[in-house]
């Protein structure tokens, strides 16, 4: 079975003030530790950004944007666009802006027995569906989807029957979301 690792890194970061991808964490970049947790458990892995920061991103790594079609219609756009370029039986996608996501929480999405279209993350039924494993064949519907406008995560995963997965309260840190400075700050404290 074929993986690629999909991070989404081209947000539009207004409540931050600049772009999540490159803040840092203790001496490295959000997109890098989120990076080197999907490098662990994929073949490959894409960074999917804005076109303005495609050239911050080391050449070594393999950056692309938005398809033309849906191009910055967020991060199901994303996903439909890595898809396309990179074909795989699944695709374990990963947002830039959790910088604390561990190997371990999608070993734990990866052993449930569903055979579920998406599978996603939940913690205290909050669902965080970019912290998920997504299978080749939702890309149809995804297209479809965007072809009517609809840029919905939550409402795509619904609409396909996706399987959420309780998060243990130990590893819930991990679902923390760097929206501020603020948020920033704790990380770091918290690391």
């Amino acid at each position: 079975m074929s993986r690629v690792g999909i991070l989404l890194a081209g947000g539009a970061s207004r409540r931050f003030g600049s772009p999540k991808a490159f803040a840092t964490i203790n001496g490295q970049y959000a997109y890098e530790r989120v990076y080197a947790t999907l490098q662990a458990i994929t073949d490959h892995v894409v960074i999917v950004t804005r076109e303005e920061l495609i050239n911050k991103f080391p050449n070594h790594y393999d950056v692309i944007t938005d398809a033309t079609d849906f191009k910055g219609n967020g991060p199901l756009a994303g996903i439909w666009t890595a898809m396309t370029e990179h074909l795989a039986s699944e695709y374990i996608v990963a947002p830039c802006d959790m910088p604390l996501l561990r190997v371990s929480l999608y070993r734990m999405l990866q052993s449930t027995e569903e055979n579920a279209p998406v599978i996603y993350a939940q913690y205290e039924g909050r669902g965080h569906p970019l912290v998920s494993i997504w299978q080749s064949r939702t890309k149809v519907e995804i297209e479809r989807q965007l072809e009517m406008n609809d840029f919905r995560v939550f409402a795509f995963v619904e609409k396909v029957k996706g399987k959420a997965v309780d998060i243990h309260s130990s590893d819930a840190f991990q679902l923390t979301n760097m929206n501020t400075p603020e948020d920033l700050e704790r990380m770091i404290t918290d690391d």
